[in-house]
């Protein structure tokens, strides 16, 4: 009788741990197909070039651009996938207006203030908002 109960106990542990490890080890692997913000750097990857502050600069300024075909659309497109859209907006003051062609999604948001040199100190306001399609 005592032999019975140790085995029945020891097989109840056994199916325990297999479980634990079940759940811990295994479940967590299957991905869910959504990138978090942590994994996108696509503004502050760009930011430091030269060609992306120049053009920004001559870009008009309080207004969002998500044209195709365009030089920005280049630059982000190498570091953006094609799973996401993305809306750029350059803004000369912190007052900036609210966004109305944002999608009911979750939207991230970069931000960067940005001067075009430091001779002479001319500022903009930089906003990449981005989201799963």
């Amino acid at each position: 009788m005592v032999k019975k109960a140790f085995i029945r106990t020891l097989e109840a542990i056994i199916a325990i741990v297999i479980t634990f490890i079940f759940l811990v080890g295994i479940l967590p692997l299957k991905g869910t197909g959504i990138t978090t913000k942590e994994e996108i750097r696509v503004l502050p990857n760009i930011i430091d070039e030269e060609e992306f502050r120049i053009k920004t600069f001559n870009l008009t300024i309080n207004q969002c651009f998500d044209d195709e075909e365009t030089w920005i659309d280049n630059l982000v497109r190498k570091r953006l996938s094609s799973d996401y859209d993305y809306i750029f907006c350059v803004y000369g003051n912190l007052n900036y207006p609210l966004i109305d062609d944002l999608p009911n999604k979750e939207v991230f948001v970069d931000s960067f203030f940005i001067t075009k040199n430091l001779d002479n100190y001319e500022k903009i306001i930089v906003r990449f908002y981005y989201w799963i399609r």
